[in-house]
């Protein structure tokens, strides 16, 4: 099963985070499905990316999977970390990508939406908490 929805209309490239069950938190499957939509994005030549929740969603995306960071005594969030990983692929494509936020932003998904070129939040519920990522920048 795919955890982001990919479709392209008119040179806009729209994706649909897709984990409903668990609120989409970045894992690896998430950011696995994110990067290779990105690089289709790229070799469509899209003009711009739209990432987004499911319409009506109450949360965007939740922190990262705690199971999934490094438990040995390392900074889980090293340069070679998928999180990292997105946020290059976000930051190379020569596209703008807007992040469309309905819902909540908690914790590893705030910096995805402080990445992208431009973050539109829904004046009904939309909100942003970055509680989770204490000491970054």
């Amino acid at each position: 099963m795919t955890w982001v929805d990919s479709k392209i209309s008119a040179a806009i490239g729209v994706l649909t985070l897709n984990n409903l069950k668990k609120l989409s938190p970045p894992s690896r499957e998430l950011i696995d499905d994110l990067c290779a939509a990105l690089k289709d994005m790229q070799q469509h030549e899209v003009r711009v990316v739209i990432l987004r929740a499911p319409q009506g969603s109450k949360v965007f995306s939740v922190g990262h999977d705690i199971r999934e960071l490094s438990t040995n005594g390392r900074d889980p969030l090293t340069y070679n970390d998928l999180q990292r990983q997105l946020v290059r692929a976000i930051e190379h494509l020569p596209a703008p990508v807007i992040a469309m936020i309905e819902g909540s932003v908690w914790g590893g998904a705030c910096e995805l939406v402080r990445r992208v070129s431009i973050t539109l939040i829904a004046l009904w519920g939309g909100g942003v908490s970055c509680e989770g990522i204490s000491g970054h920048p």
